[in-house]
């Protein structure tokens, strides 16, 4: 037989057995995409809130600082006290409108902001030790009246400008010292000074004055 013819007869022969054999399944076959090697973006969550620690010694409210009184503080805080009385004996804010008559003397209502006895302690208290602020309420006659605090209808005033004084710490006790102040009063050459002895003391951790700036103690 020659070559080409039995090549020929090859070629039909592995054509039979090709169409004769098992055919294959032709139920397509979804081949899963490469997945992007990124990450699809996820949404951002809230970061989940703390619990504060419930250590005790985390709960427990930080002291009052420590107050620290010098020369320049001192003047500071006599000037205050001063303001703060000459306040209480003009009645306060609106005070001194509203009179009334009370066993045959003229009395005035307090102001708004110190018409009740813990308003009125609680204003002195900021600067006057406890006991300076019941020897004052005594001085100034003040008391209640009808659920409000009433005073003699009385003025009064300071040309001593306590803001302006020179302070030298002239006794240190630890918790009590007394201060030296020279108070100038006028104006222009008729400048002169008054010169006070300033007792302070400390109370819960403040410095409180204990006396009326001013006052012939």
């Amino acid at each position: 037989m020659k070559p080409l013819k039995k090549m020929s007869v090859l070629a039909c022969t592995l054509f039979l057995l090709a169409g004769c054999g098992p055919q294959q399944d032709q139920t397509t076959t979804t081949v899963p995409a490469k997945q992007s090697e990124t990450p699809a973006a996820q949404p951002q969550q809230k970061p989940a809130e703390q619990t504060p620690a419930t250590d005790t010694a985390q709960q427990t409210k930080p002291q009052k600082e420590e107050a620290v009184l010098d020369e320049k503080s001192v003047v500071k805080l006599v000037a205050d006290a001063s303001g703060r009385y000459w306040s209480v004996v003009a009645g306060g804010e609106g005070g001194g409108i509203e009179l009334v008559k009370i066993d045959g003397q003229d009395y005035r209502y307090m102001g708004s902001n110190l018409d009740t006895m813990p308003e009125l302690k609680d204003y002195l208290g900021e600067v006057y030790t406890q006991r300076m602020v019941e020897r004052i309420i005594k001085d100034l006659n003040i008391k209640e009246y009808q659920g409000r605090l009433v005073q003699p209808n009385a003025d009064g005033g300071s040309i001593l400008q306590w803001e302006n004084a020179q302070a030298s710490l002239a006794e240190d006790k630890g918790n009590e010292r007394l201060y030296e102040l020279k108070v100038p009063y006028g104006e222009g050459a008729d400048i002169q000074f008054d010169v006070d002895l300033i007792p302070v003391k400390k109370e819960a951790n403040a410095w409180k004055v204990d006396k009326k700036p001013g006052s012939k103690e």
